[in-house]
């Protein structure tokens, strides 16, 4: 990109900008994070995660955050995130159609993908989304993943955070660099690798990691930007505060600052009968078996998830997926949300569960009093 055609203001420089980051964790998994027969199976569907993106472009929400991955065929009755929609194309679609919000994709780096491909996708959606685009960098594997994939695996989680780390030094050399690459590590290498089309961010796109690891925290702390936390129970606020403050110390040792975003699940009515009701309706359309088997894939022996492994979240809680409960009135819910902030939480990517209905409701009851009470202002 020649230097006539770059934005005057990135989106990533204006989200950033922000001293409390909203956003929308986008249901790229059919059910989204409710798993019960109260949700809507159908929310990976693109016409459904275009509509919440535009509303999010008219609230001037500030990100759109794509989970990915692959799951295998599952013959469950109920069919909670049996289908997962591809998050780089998703990511390049709904930045083409918006012009505020950025865009977050999950990227599972280690499936085999080359450092050189990524490096040119990245920076293609980077130019689309005028410097909007993130990579939410997943280091972790599903049991089935090495087999669908065709790969070996050693099975040692602190070696997947070295090849990854790997990975996105080859990915940062290329995208900085006026000339072609050579990279020989003990896991990827490289000769020659050229990018004619470099992204509008520099010197990276911005990336983001959810490992709490030892592993998982040296890996962010030199090579990402953002990190993605979980709380130790529901309403925790003590547990946000104090990974908050473990991360910032990791970032600070290598001289960068962190930013800290979490995922929270809102339910926002405007009588506390009202959001009791909601929460009723869930849990008598919940499936448990649906419960019990996410709460294996987060917390299980074979678990990719440490994050939450180390946390003291109870089977019940994953009927919500291990997100941050916010529920209450709009005043309640502002009073949470500000709490959160001030708990060390730079961002949040919210979760619903009527996407369109309460996400429109928030954005009208809370965000002007949250912007308001935040010090933030209107783009």
């Amino acid at each position: 990109m020649n230097g006539d055609d770059l934005p005057l203001v990135t989106r990533r420089e204006r989200v950033e900008a922000r001293k409390f980051m909203v956003g929308i964790f986008m249901p790229t998994m059919n059910g989204g994070w409710t798993v019960s027969r109260a949700t809507n199976l159908n929310t990976n569907k693109f016409s459904y995660l275009k509509t919440i993106a535009l509303q999010a472009e008219q609230y001037e929400l500030d990100y759109l955050f794509l989970a990915g991955g692959y799951t295998p065929k599952l013959t469950a009755e109920f069919r909670f995130r049996d289908k997962i929609s591809d998050a780089i194309g998703l990511a390049s679609a709904l930045g083409a159609l918006t012009t505020q919000p950025m865009v977050i994709a999950t990227w599972h780096i280690l499936y085999r993908h080359a450092p050189l491909f990524v490096a040119k996708l990245a920076a293609g959606i980077d130019e689309i989304t005028d410097g909007g685009f993130g990579i939410n960098v997943v280091c972790g594997l599903t049991p089935n993943a090495p087999a669908m994939f065709d790969f070996e695996d050693s099975g040692d989680h602190d070696e997947r955070y070295l090849a990854a780390a790997e990975f996105i030094r080859m990915l940062k050399l290329i995208w900085g660099s006026n000339d072609p690459v050579d990279f020989s590590g003990k896991y990827y290498q490289t000769r020659g690798a050229f990018l004619d089309t470099k992204p509008v961010q520099q010197p990276s796109p911005l990336l983001v990691n959810a490992g709490f690891s030892d592993a998982g925290q040296t890996f962010a702390a030199e090579l990402c930007d953002w990190s993605f936390i979980v709380s130790d129970s529901p309403t925790d606020y003590e547990s946000v505060t104090r990974r908050s403050n473990q991360i910032r110390a990791r970032y600070a040792a290598n001289g960068r600052k962190a930013k800290i975003c979490m995922h929270p699940y809102i339910i926002c009515r405007e009588t506390e009968a009202e959001v009791q009701e909601v929460r009723d309706h869930i849990w008598q359309h919940a499936d448990m078996k649906a419960v019990a088997q996410q709460f294996r894939a987060f917390k299980g022996a074979d678990s990719m998830m440490q994050s939450h492994s180390q946390t003291r979240r109870e089977l019940e809680d994953y009927l919500f997926i291990g997100t941050f409960q916010v529920f209450g009135t709009p005043e309640q819910v502002l009073e949470k949300l500000v709490r959160l902030h001030q708990a060390g939480v730079d961002g949040i990517h919210m979760v619903f569960l009527d996407w369109h209905k309460d996400l429109a409701f928030f954005c009208e009851r809370v965000l002007p009093q949250l912007r308001a009470e935040v010090g933030d202002v209107s783009y």
